[in-house]
């Protein structure tokens, strides 16, 4: 076996890896890489900067909008959506960032009108390099008796990282038992949301 001592080992590194600059090459020494990212992060060139984002910041857009639409706040969520997002609902295709959002409020105020109480609750996870899954809960409550129905969506975000694609995912069974829930209390309600 070869014993090498600590600072021989960093030679023959440094000898190995010509492209690396170590802290005993002089200030104003500059690698091919070294030159390459001070032209990229340089304010002084005529091109536009463009910012790094990390897969975490990418996603974040996903969990802003879940968190946004939780709390029924459509006009934080709508920050979220690129302007030419489509969203794949039970076989229609929703375009726009604008029709999304009507539709996400429309589903809302259908839900008010359903149940006695609604309360939303979601999870993120990534999915792929450039995507995202949302699972939702809707924990609707009818004379005192709750459910909790869950759906999905997967989204796909753009270099950006805001979300430019849903898709609507039903769970398997989950439409069939919440549509049982509600039958079960068909007779009207003196719930304070109930018509």
């Amino acid at each position: 076996m070869e014993h090498i001592r600590l600072d021989e080992l960093g030679s023959r590194l440094r000898a190995a890896t010509p492209d690396t600059n170590y802290h005993d090459t002089e200030p104003d020494h500059w690698t091919e890489r070294g030159r390459a990212m001070a032209v990229a992060n340089s304010d002084v060139t005529d091109r536009p900067r463009r910012s790094v984002q990390t897969f975490d910041d990418m996603i974040e857009h996903a969990v802003q909008l879940a968190k946004a639409l939780d709390a029924e706040d459509y006009d934080a969520a709508a920050k979220h959506l690129a302007q030419g997002c489509t969203y794949e609902f039970r076989g229609r295709v929703i375009e726009g960032a604008d029709a999304i959002i009507a539709s996400y409020r429309a589903a809302g105020e259908a839900g008010r009108d359903r149940f006695d109480a609604i309360h939303y609750e979601s999870s993120v996870l990534p999915v792929g390099t450039d995507g995202a899954r949302i699972d939702y809960t809707d924990i609707v409550t009818i004379a005192g008796d709750t459910h909790a129905h869950r759906c999905a969506q997967e989204v796909s975000l753009d270099k950006d990282g805001l979300v430019s694609r849903i898709r609507h995912i039903d769970l398997e069974g989950e439409r069939e038992t919440l549509q049982q829930f509600e039958a079960r209390h068909a007779e009207p309600s003196s719930g304070p949301n109930r018509r």
